[in-house]
């Protein structure tokens, strides 16, 4: 590099930038799950609800839990006519919560049932009913909700009249959740940050 940079033309080098990338086994450090695993608690007692694009359920690590097969009940809302997970992206959300893989493990690995409602996204009436399911499906009703998705929106002008004064007493979606989660004692897990048009207030639902 040295003696690049006495080569005439040569103003500055520059080391190319190394590329994150975020595995389970890093991320599982980062978030201490050990010390909850090693006191036993490995998510076995909740069932844990993946509204999402879809979850792959034939993928290897999410096949069992710690005592044994692991059950996964699916259902559409997004009108694809398919619970399969086209876009990967609930997959991947499945996995970081449940994957049973020896290296790449799930915060919560010991998950014996995921609830998989696909729909299409954003607050719209697909998304409310498979939240509904979610929750009141007939087989087992979810105590946790995963909703890593956004709003979709992307001008400032546009989310300013979505949002209001931004304080979520006026959207339908901040609403039914913040009922639900009081009526049915459940958690809700949410996406926030993916958007900041509109400077420090910009966070959408959910």
């Amino acid at each position: 590099i040295e003696e690049l940079a006495k080569l005439p033309g040569v103003i500055s080098i520059e080391l190319d930038d190394r590329k994150a990338a975020t595995f389970l086994d890093i991320a599982s450090q980062a978030t201490y799950a050990s010390s909850f695993w090693n006191s036993g608690i490995i998510g076995s007692w909740v069932d844990i609800a993946v509204v999402d694009s879809g979850v792959d359920s034939n993928h290897p690590a999410l096949q069992n839990d710690e005592s044994g097969i692991r059950e996964i009940i699916s259902s559409d809302f997004s009108g694809s006519g398919t619970t399969d997970d086209t876009l990967v992206h609930g997959t991947y959300v499945a996995g970081v919560i449940a994957s049973s893989d020896n290296t790449y493990k799930g915060i919560s690995f010991g998950v014996d049932r995921l609830i998989n409602a696909k729909h299409v996204g954003g607050v719209r009436s697909d998304t409310l009913a498979a939240l509904d399911w979610a929750i009141l499906n007939p087989i087992d009703g979810a105590e946790i909700l995963s909703n890593s998705w956004g709003y979709g929106v992307f001008d400032c002008n546009e989310m300013q009249n979505i949002n209001y004064l931004f304080d979520g007493s006026t959207i339908s979606w901040t609403k039914y959740m913040d009922a639900a989660i009081d009526y049915y004692d459940i958690a809700s897990v949410v996406a926030a940050g993916n958007y900041g048009f509109c400077g420090a207030k910009s966070v959408t639902a959910p």
